[in-house]
């Protein structure tokens, strides 16, 4: 779903589609795989002091240890409206073959409806509009 940015860079294009799929062209495969579960994943932390980063696991396969990671990063380009010193984020729907990552410290598993979709996990967030996020410099702090 494209949102339009008018405090953007004027070399961007004023319409960006902050939702991004890896890889790109297995985007409609993506959407449609199953959910089994959902891994809620808190990693550790890039450096002594800082906090964790936290992260969700679709998994699309128990048994062939497939999954889709659900994370947020920021564009460092479009600059942020509600933060300071921040930018807006992109949602990204990554495929992965594993089920959790090796830097995963704690992990929440959270049971899904049968018939549950990657696609209907983003059709639930553009919904909320909770694509529209950003984040500070730090990483640290997010806003919608």
């Amino acid at each position: 779903m494209l949102i339009t940015d008018y405090y953007c860079n004027c070399d961007l294009s004023p319409e960006w589609d902050p939702v991004e799929f890896e890889p790109q062209s297995e985007r409609s495969h993506i959407l449609r795989q199953p959910v089994e579960c959902i891994r809620a994943i808190c990693l550790a932390p890039r450096e002594f002091n800082l906090p964790n980063i936290w992260t969700f696991f679709l998994s699309t396969s128990e048994e062939n240890m497939t999954a889709v990671r659900l994370h947020c990063q920021p564009t460092y380009e479009r600059q942020a409206t509600v933060l300071e010193l921040g930018s807006k984020a992109n949602i990204v729907f990554q495929k992965r073959s594993t089920l959790v990552p090796t830097n995963g410290q704690l992990t929440f598993v959270l049971s899904v409806n049968p018939g549950f979709t990657v696609g209907d996990i983003h059709e639930m967030i553009v919904a909320n509009n909770r694509h529209k996020f950003e984040i500070d410099d730090d990483g640290w702090n997010g806003r919608t």
